[in-house]
């Protein structure tokens, strides 16, 4: 929970609605595991406000948080379900190239193909396959 009250402050962001933070697994070789934070309330304005300023990890260092010599990035994603996150993986693998906006709003998988163009949901692999069609 340190680590999450440490990265709040950091991107300016409040840590009084987090119900807890823990690793999903085990610390294996070199690499960190993910912490999942549970917010006090799902659709609560909290979450949306640290989904808004992941941004600001750009300046963020893991040395910064945590005090040790590693250097790595920091990513904050919504925790998606094992259906859901392959499906998402699937939608950037097969229609990188054709869409300049592929991500993960409320659990939603959203796809855009440009500035200007208005976005689609993909819901299942045959939204991914007529958009690849469509669009390729």
């Amino acid at each position: 929970m340190a680590i999450v009250k440490k990265l709040g402050e950091l991107m300016k962001v409040s840590t009084t609605e987090i119900e807890c933070a823990r690793r999903t697994s085990p610390k294996m070789n070199a690499k960190s595991s993910p912490i999942l934070v549970r917010f006090l309330s799902s659709g609560g304005s909290t979450r949306e406000t640290w989904l808004k300023q992941r941004r600001e990890l750009r300046l963020i260092t893991s040395n910064l948080v945590t005090g040790g010599p590693s250097t790595g990035n920091i990513y904050i994603n919504e925790d998606l379900v094992p259906e859901m996150r392959e499906l998402f993986w699937k939608a950037r693998t097969e229609l990188r190239d054709q869409f300049k906006y592929i991500w993960v709003r409320g659990g939603k998988i959203l796809v855009k193909k440009n500035d200007g163009a208005k976005t689609a949901r993909i819901k299942n692999m045959s939204d991914v396959s007529e958009l690849k069609s469509k669009n390729g």
